[in-house]
């Protein structure tokens, strides 16, 4: 993979970022950089991509938003 800026790929958990993870780890020697957003909620599905990027030896980080969007959003545009 060629790139002039490192290379992060969202782990949504789902087939589509699971198959890139896998192809971006076929396609290189270095360790591929992954993360996943969530909210700290039951739903945010943290374990299963915990699991893909174990599976697929990435770099992994989990990034947790701890505050109500909505109220944030005018300071955010």
């Amino acid at each position: 993979m060629v790139s002039d800026v490192p290379i992060g790929i969202c782990l949504s958990v789902g087939l589509d970022s699971s198959a890139i993870v896998a192809f971006a780890s076929m396609q290189t020697d270095e360790t591929v950089k992954t993360y996943r957003m969530g909210f700290g909620e039951d739903t945010d599905e943290i374990e299963e991509a915990n699991f893909v990027a174990d599976h697929f030896k990435t770099d992994y980080r989990n990034l947790i938003v701890k505050t109500d969007l909505l109220k944030e959003y005018s300071k955010m545009i």
